[in-house]
């Protein structure tokens, strides 16, 4: 392993410095990264890490690189939805995954690999069936050029004139050049009848030998793969609707590959990844893979039924594997996602400026213990830089010295651990950038488009001034009478396509909703969008009236005058078990004040995240329930519900305090029960999602309402409650 020894060091002093509370933070990718890698060097097994999206699975394995040689990790990370996996998969993303599934086939040094929700109950073939489909050539076989373009076609080998990309081959004469994707390099075969004369390595661009080889073993280019047996099965029994589906079997039929094909698994049992490899499934965050799942299977339910009505595909639901079925007969090691306590790590950052402003910077840095970890130019920089300035530092060997150590290699980005006890800098901080391990990324032109975008993501919803609702594909560059421009690729319902140019973003902004609803897409060129913004302006005249009159009565000294506070508020305050800021301090007098006055209070509470806002509204909550009066919580995601729900329970547990959580993963009975005691005035807070909002949902006596991140709520629904 890269930096076993570093691992162990920083595991030594996170420990010493926050004792057995180690890796407790639910959204730290840094502490997931160092947690999940610290378990990999001890498994006796590999870990199959499940992220809860593409994205964050992507940044983890970022992060993860630094702590492993190259053939110990993997990421398997297909597109994040049927629609994406069948129109917008990029040559790019499809060579990674395919690579992915080559090394977890062939390759037993594998200790960790990285997948999200849909790489893991996504179809696969079985594994002997892309072990059986490598091609294993040796120099003198007895193969014939027209033998191996047939079988490279039927891998799902694109035909070019010139091989420059992975997945594609070309032939002329006697010669046939491919590009294997668990290869750099593309390969030339050369002919001799019906033999192999030799295989080389070749330079894309001069088109020279670099190395003469003996035998090589090229990789699938797809990995949807038929049988004669089921082949036989679509054409008896899957109804051709249009012209479309035609082409889908009659490629399917005749071994040529197209993106489309992934749906026709649907019928037949096939593999999965876990079938693949004996692993530990690590689920990084178990409540928001199934929240994911849920978005995924209503997107791909909507899809589906979109592409029937357009008689591009036939109805047929059960494209993916039941997630919990998946982990059935595995063993299963849950993130934990929950546990209260403070973050061991946070974040660090630099201001622009050159190597010496910086690295005095770092030396003034009130820290013990600093690493920074460089490789390259950017070293030698960084080390001349401590030398012009007669800064001691010493070079990591395993071993962590106070002051500088300057640690030779790659990690995504820096932290600090703890009190800023250990402070770790990158490329990231002292260079401003960061480089991208995608195996493949220099390989296809569509990796060199912008990226500045980054709030967008593949898959996101996106609504557009004046054609409604798509969803966002990519940045692509196209070329129009010799002039290059980016666009914004989105699609639209029944796949069609729009493309925005840059200069336009500002039509385009992200669509928002309540969380796990997915909207449906607009038909371009129809007048939905036109009624849907007729609607929406109408709503809008007629929220504002609402709003002013109900602005009006609030001014009137209407609310309820909290008593001051108890005997048992003082008891429970100090039931705390850390010392307030002077912020917190403030906070909670002044909201104690307002609540404490006739007029009904609006106080918007900020702070990032640790700084201990929580604690204002669980001590703002007691004051209400100390005085007969029911708190309502509200939060935008399942996620925060559940965490608030637990920071509540344990703080409330020794007081008569009734405490209940309403989201989407409560059952049935349990809510019509919470629902029925709400109305009845035997739950005093009631911690929930947009749920809470429902009709069914009444008070008998609401005292204080509590919304976290209100800005991810619309104006309606704050006044909804504001209104009772």
């Amino acid at each position: 392993m890269k930096y076993r020894e570093l691992l162990k060091e920083l595991e030594d002093v996170l420990k010493e410095k926050r004792e057995d509370r180690f890796f407790l933070t639910y959204n730290s990718l840094i502490e997931e990264a160092l947690k999940i890698a610290l378990r990999a060097s001890k498994s006796d097994k590999p870990l199959i890490v499940v992220k809860e999206n593409s994205y964050m699975a992507s940044r983890l394995k970022d992060i993860l690189v630094s702590y492993f040689d190259e053939e110990e990790i993997v990421s398997y990370l297909p597109e994040s939805s049927l629609r994406s996996e069948e129109i917008a998969t990029s040559f790019e993303n499809r060579a990674e995954r395919l690579f992915a599934l080559y090394r977890i086939i062939t390759d037993n040094r594998i200790k960790v690999i990285i997948t999200s929700p849909y790489g893991y109950i996504r179809h696969l073939p079985e594994k002997e069936v892309l072990k059986d489909s490598l091609i294993r050539l040796r120099k003198d076989d007895n193969c014939s050029r027209d033998e191996l373009i047939s079988a490279l076609r039927k891998l799902g080998y694109e035909k070019t004139a010139h091989v420059e990309t992975p997945m594609t081959y070309a032939a002329r004469g006697y010669i046939v050049d491919l590009f294997s994707v668990n290869y750099d390099k593309p390969i030339r075969i050369e002919f001799f009848d019906d033999y192999i004369d030799s295989i080389r390595f070749f330079d894309i661009n001069t088109q020279r030998t670099l190395e003469m080889l003996e035998e090589a073993e090229i990789c699938f280019a797809k990995d949807v793969f038929f049988n004669d047996e089921e082949k036989q099965y679509l054409k008896d029994n899957v109804k051709a609707l249009s012209g479309e589906m035609e082409l889908d079997l009659e490629y399917i039929y005749s071994d040529q590959f197209a993106q489309s094909q992934y749906f026709y698994y649907a019928f037949f049992k096939k593999a999965h990844l876990n079938d693949y490899i004996d692993a530990y499934t690590y689920l990084s965050d178990e409540y928001r893979i199934k929240d994911h799942l849920k978005m995924l299977n209503e997107e791909t339910v909507s899809y589906i039924q979109e592409m029937h009505e357009e008689k591009k595909l036939p109805l047929r639901f059960y494209v993916y594997a039941d997630f919990d079925r998946q982990l059935g007969g595995h063993d299963v090691i849950k993130g934990e996602a929950f546990k209260e306590a403070v973050s061991a790590i946070s974040e660090v950052d630099l201001p622009f400026g050159n190597i010496d402003y910086l690295i005095n910077l770092v030396d003034k840095e009130k820290s013990r213990y600093k690493l920074i970890v460089l490789q390259g130019k950017e070293a030698e920089d960084t080390v001349n830089a401590l030398t012009r300035f007669d800064l001691p530092y010493s070079v990591f060997t395993g071993k962590i010295k106070e002051g500088i150590n300057i640690v030779y290699g790659y990690m995504y980005g820096g932290f600090a651990v703890g009190s800023k006890d250990l402070i770790v800098y990158t490329t990231a901080e002292l260079f401003k950038q960061r480089r991208h391990h995608g195996r493949f990324a220099s390989k296809y032109a569509e990796a060199r488009t912008i990226n500045s975008y980054e709030e967008l993501n593949r898959g996101d919803y996106v609504v557009h001034d004046q054609y409604g609702i798509g969803q966002y594909v990519s940045i692509e560059t196209r070329t129009v009478n010799g002039i290059s421009l980016d666009y914004l690729r989105i699609i639209y319902k029944g796949n069609d396509e729009l493309l925005v140019p840059l200069s336009q973003f500002s039509l385009v902004r992200k669509y928002v909703s309540k969380e796990g609803v997915v909207p449906k897409l607009n038909k371009l060129g129809s007048k939905d969008w036109e009624k849907t913004r007729k609607r929406v302006e109408e709503s809008v005249d007629e929220l504002a009236e609402r709003l002013i009159e109900l602005y009006a009565n609030r001014n009137e000294e209407i609310g309820h005058a909290y008593s001051k506070d108890s005997e048992m508020q003082r008891e429970f305050e100090e039931g705390f078990a850390y010392e307030l800021t002077d912020d917190q301090e403030l906070a909670i007098r002044e909201v104690k004040e307002d609540m404490e006055s006739k007029r009904p209070m609006d106080r918007l509470l900020c702070g990032d995240v640790g700084f201990g806002k929580t604690e204002v509204a669980l001590r703002a909550a007691f004051k209400a329930i100390n005085d007969d009066k029911q708190v309502a919580y509200l939060c935008p995601t399942t996620i925060l519900s559940l965490q608030h729900y637990n920071t509540f329970k344990s703080r409330l547990d020794d007081f008569p305090c009734r405490v209940e959580l309403l989201n989407r993963f409560v059952g049935d009975r349990k809510q019509k029960e919470i629902i029925e005691d709400l109305k009845a005035g035997k739950v005093d807070i009631l911690i929930g999602t947009h749920r809470i909002l429902s009709k069914d949902i009444k008070f008998k006596d609401l005292g204080l309402l509590i919304i976290d991140e209100e800005q991810r709520f619309g104006v309606e629904h704050k006044e909804m409650i504001r209104e009772m």
